[in-house]
């Protein structure tokens, strides 16, 4: 019940908050993909409700084998209320929904009404849950329930004390059986629906076998039965084949059998498996020992070296009749998804199915004194089910091309498209080579052994309780374990504690049966020996089911109070053995004591798990910190020191005394975990414990050690993002940046933690832009921005400026600006991209909030320059004029002055006197020297500039083509052969600039330096 109301977010459960489990914590609780209920995984529900289910039913069934009178007596009341609730839930859904979607059309016709106050979509699903809930729909609903329920127990009551346990039986069953059926749905466990159609398929025959006198005698309840077991079936099945209204989660029946992840995982862990178990086939590697040899051998499958299953089903899938056959079943499952006419057929087909063979079992009786009806009703039986589709079979073998054309492998034979199938595995998710892999084939053929002489026992025993109601009791729980059988071939029921408690229960009941159902044995035998009807006389009918006769019969088996006290017998037997009883219960004790501790270390790895993970929530605040985590620590010591073989336990203990920075002894512990286990997870937390000692002690030795575990780690998992990301990383800052993108990459393929993955596009694309390869560069650090890293958003604006994309540049440089509104590399490359964009207006508002004072020098040489670059050179010289009423002496606005006169008002002679004025405020520049003697040269002054370019050769013979302007001006022609301009700041020449101590890598490492 608690699955249920996980799945539908019912009081308390919904996808924001459980009471149990978070949305995330457990696999499988993605948006309540599936439900879990207390188990913590949908798979390991689905394990216990399957074998729990056959059980359920068996309590419902065997409540009318106790007693005839009871069952008939109320045969009629409970088939009409059968009809009379189908009927009335039928007319309320109908009429329900019908009001339901007047109110949302009419929510949806006012909110498009003009002028009305706008309606959003939460507001109208309010109003929607509250006309839902509203008197006229729930309150006859609730009244007619109450009424119904009234007349029924008031029917009941006179019969109530007699029949108790018969009723509770009935109720408690089919409570729990309908309960279970349907939150087996909302698992989404194939593996559990599979089982469960094997459960009921093996009870019926079970039943048709050792009990079909109940089935005779109560075919009319059998009928109904079976018949709301349809209704409900197909309803469920329409329910959650594909999301809807109803199925409100992102899980489907259509998406589950439409994803083979499982599948093709499951097959490789099979082949990792059996190379395992080729080591020692004989006597296995011992308990627990899979967990360590599995990643070692599933590295050697990355590498090819084998395959076994894999290469025999593509070759098998290969041939035609195969092929077809897949082609086929996919064919008609997409027909019954697209088609509503096949859904139909196909809900016949299932009700023709189960209400035939049903009807086969009940009047087997019947039908057999006649033999050739017999075979007729079971041939015309057959034909019903099997002609149809082997007809549409046979037609679709007879297709030239295939439906889907599966001719290549169904896996490939390239090792690296299994990479995304990769996992830690423990177990093998198959109890059978589980068990060879572990104790050998001995063990596997006592394993097998076991469950042989189970059911044999429990065939014997059914075959002695002739006319006991615990015989469909026995079959519940000899179909449990069927259902557990059936799991055992893709997961592992054997090895979790609830389904092992319903086969603890089995195994007791059937192998102590002689002594627990002595009597009834006897009994059974005295009756049939009664009963032994003399070869002369003709037998006469086993059973008169009129409900006339019977209402004055006695029940099928009386089940009579327990004795008030201890026979004499057994009193005496008991004291005789007293000292045997005392050593066998010693030893139960004794033998209890390590699984005992196993389970209490359990426990207190699991305390101490969550104390670690909740302590991530109060990260910042050290002192709580510390004290959560040393409480967690406690408990993981507690666990260690109670089963000392654990290695999950060893290793959460090494990964807690690295979060605490205690490097040496996390290292330690992890060393100790790795002689149990070889997983991923140890490699990698040994890495960062060596890579942490690296950062503290600056040794090499730490950080190749850590560089080989992360390499481990990766081996035994490819698709392991975090050690791929630290390899990228020391590779980066190792300068190998090909390598380091190769591992970028690669983490981000198997990332499924958005900021592992941010971080990696991150920094594949600063390797990139070391690189030089702009185009990759800019599509990384893309993906990057679109994440929402920072620090990104101003390398890529920087990048996308550089390449002309002033629009793509605008809003990343913009993030940039609110990210760091003191960085002026950023309002540089802003105003220049609005520039570009001739948005001045926007470039005034960066300027002014550069500048919130507007009265600095810098900001009227900002506002100046913006409008020299606008061509509107007047309103820039007023603007710098202002400037130089205020800052006359200032280099910038006097520079920007000189050159706006010489590059765009042809005025030289007035942009050489600001040019001499820089001269003096900056004897020691030799850019504005230069500048003064291109002003001098422009106006025909060519003996003063060479004189001044002289001055300039003296000083720095190298300044970039000084010879040939000395020469232009020697020959007095220079205007017509070289053109003279002045350099600007941002023009500076590149020899200038690498002389200046600026060159590219300087910058480089300044630009994209990791904060």
């Amino acid at each position: 019940m608690y699955g249920i109301l996980q799945y539908y977010r019912v009081a308390g459960t919904n996808h924001n908050y459980d009471p149990l489990f978070g949305v995330g914590e457990v696999i499988g609780n993605t948006d309540r993909k599936r439900v879990f209920s207390f188990f913590g995984n949908p798979v390991f529900l689905g394990v216990y409700l399957d074998a729990a289910l056959p059980i359920a039913f068996a309590m419902f069934f065997s409540s009318f084998s106790a007693g005839a009178r009871w069952a008939h007596k109320y045969e009629k009341l409970i088939l009409r209320s059968q009809i009379i609730l189908l009927a009335f839930a039928i007319v309320y859904s109908f009429v329900f929904m019908g009001i339901a979607n007047s109110s949302v059309n009419s929510l949806i016709e006012a909110s498009k009404m003009p002028g009305g106050a706008a309606v959003t979509d939460s507001k109208v699903s309010d109003l929607i849950t509250s006309a839902g809930s509203t008197s006229f729909i729930i309150a006859p609903v609730v009244f007619a329930c109450l009424l119904f329920g009234a007349f029924f127990v008031y029917q009941a009551v006179p019969y109530w004390q007699e029949h108790e346990k018969q009723i509770y039986r009935m109720a408690n069953g089919l409570f729990s059986f309908l309960a279970i059926f349907v939150c087996i749905f909302v698992t989404f466990t194939r593996t559990a629906w599979i089982a469960t159609a094997a459960s009921l398929f093996f009870f019926a025959i079970y039943i048709l076998i050792y009990a079909h006198d109940l089935i005779y005698a109560y075919r009319k309840w059998i009928i109904s039965f079976t018949i709301v077991f349809i209704l409900a079936t197909i309803f469920l099945t329409v329910i959650y084949f594909k999301p809807n209204q109803l199925n409100t989660g992102t899980e489907s029946i259509a998406g589950r059998f439409t994803s083979s992840f499982t599948v093709l995982q499951r097959i490789m862990l099979y082949d990792i498996t059996l190379n395992v178990i080729k080591l020692n086939p004989i006597f296995g590697h011992g308990f627990g020992t899979f967990g360590k040899f599995y990643p070692e051998h599933q590295a050697k499958f990355y590498k090819g070296e084998f395959r076994y299953l894999i290469d025999g089903i593509n070759s098998f899938f290969k041939n035609a009749i195969p092929n077809k056959s897949i082609n086929f079943v996919v064919w008609c499952f997409e027909k019954v998804t697209t088609s509503r006419f096949f859904q139909f057929l196909m809900m016949c087909y299932f009700i023709v199915f189960i209400m035939g063979g049903m009807l086969l079992i009940i009047y087997y009786k019947d039908i057999e004194r006649r033999v050739s009806h017999v075979k007729g009703a079971v041939a015309a039986y057959l034909m019903l089910i099997i002609l149809p589709v082997l007809a549409v079979f046979l037609k679709f073998l007879t297709v030239k091309k295939s439906y889907l054309g599966i001719n290549e492998n169904i896996m490939s034979i390239n090792p690296q498209d299994y990479y995304w199938l990769s996992a830690g595995f423990a177990h093998v998710h198959n109890e059978y080579l589980q068990v060879w892999s572990d104790i050998g084939i001995f063990a596997l053929f006592l394993f097998m052994y076991t469950f042989f002489d189970y059911f044999y026992r429990g065939s014997w025993l059914l075959n002695r309780l002739k006319n006991s109601p615990d015989r469909v009791i026995i079959i519940g729980y000899l179909c449990a374990v069927v259902a557990m059988l059936v799991e055992s071939l893709a997961n592992f029921p054997f090895q979790r504690i609830m389904p092992i408690l319903i086969a603890c229960v089995g195994f007791a009941m059937i192998f102590n049966g002689r002594r627990i159902f002595g009597d009834q044995i006897e009994n059974a035998q005295a009756q049939a020996a009664a009963d032994t009807v003399p070869e002369n006389l003709q037998p006469q009918r086993a059973y008169n089911y009129n409900l006339r006769d019977n209402l004055n019969d006695e029940p099928l088996f009386d089940d009579h109070a327990a004795p008030a006290s201890m026979p004499r017998e057994q009193r005496e037997h008991l004291k005789q053995n007293l000292s045997f009883y005392a050593v066998v219960s010693v030893s139960v004790l004794v033998l209890n004591y390590f699984p005992a501790r196993y389970v209490l270390g359990n426990v207190d790895l699991k305390s101490g798990h969550t104390f670690i993970s909740q302590a991530q929530m109060v990260r910042n605040e050290e002192e709580k910190f510390r004290i959560i985590v040393n409480e967690g620590l406690r408990y993981l010591e507690r666990s260690v020191s109670r089963v000392p073989y654990n290695s999950e336990a060893i290793f959460w203990w090494g990964d807690t005394l690295k979060l605490l920075g205690r490097y040496d002894e996390a290292i330690e512990k992890f060393n100790r975990a790795l002689g149990f286990t070889s997983t991923k997870h140890v490699f990698y937390s040994r890495g960062i414990a060596f890579f942490e000692k690296f950062k503290l002690e600056n040794k090499e030795e730490f950080m190749e050690q850590a560089k080989q575990d992360w390499k481990r780690a990766v081996e035994i998992n490819p698709n392991f993002p975090q050690p791929l990301f630290h390899l990228g990383y020391h590779e980066f800052h190792g300068g190998n940046f090909k390598q380091a993108i190769s591992y970028f990459k690669e983490s981000i393929k198997w990332d499924n933690n958005e900021g592992l993955a941010s971080e990696s596009y991150k920094f594949a694309g600063i390797a990139a832009y070391y690189l030089k390869d702009d185009t990759e560069a800019i599509s990384l650090m893309s993906e990057a921005y679109k994440r929402g890293v920072r620090g990104v958003c101003k390398y890529l604006g920087g990048l996308l400026l550089a390449k002309r994309k002033y629009e793509e540049a605008l809003p990343c440089l913009e993030d940039a600006l609110r990210e760091n509104p003191k960085d002026k590399e950023v309002y540089a490359s802003l105003i220049n991209v609005c520039q570009k964009l001739n948005m001045t207006d926007r470039a005034l508002e960066i300027i002014g909030a550069q500048h919130p004072s507007k009265d600095s020098a810098d900001y009227f040489h900002s506002v100046g320059r913006l409008y020299a670059s606008s061509k509107n050179f007047d309103r820039a010289l007023i603007e710098l004029g202002k400037g130089l009423e205020k800052y006359p002496d200032d280099i910038k606005i006097n520079e920007e002055v000189g050159r706006i006169y010489f590059d765009d008002k042809k005025n030289y002679q007035l942009a050489a006197t600001f040019f001499e004025k820089l001269t003096k405020l900056e004897p020691a520049n030799l850019r504005t020297l230069y500048n003064l003697g291109a002003c001098h040269f422009r106006t025909g002054n060519f003996e003063k500039a060479f004189e001044v370019w002289s001055e300039i050769k003296k000083r720095d013979p190298k300044f970039p083509n000084i010879d040939a302007y000395i020469r232009s001006a020697e020959r007095k022609s220079g205007t017509d052969e070289i053109k003279t301009t002045v350099i600007a700041p941002d023009a500076v020449p590149e020899a200038v600039e690498k002389a200046s101590g600026t060159g590219e890598t300087e910058s480089k490492n300044t630009f994209f330096k990791y904060q």
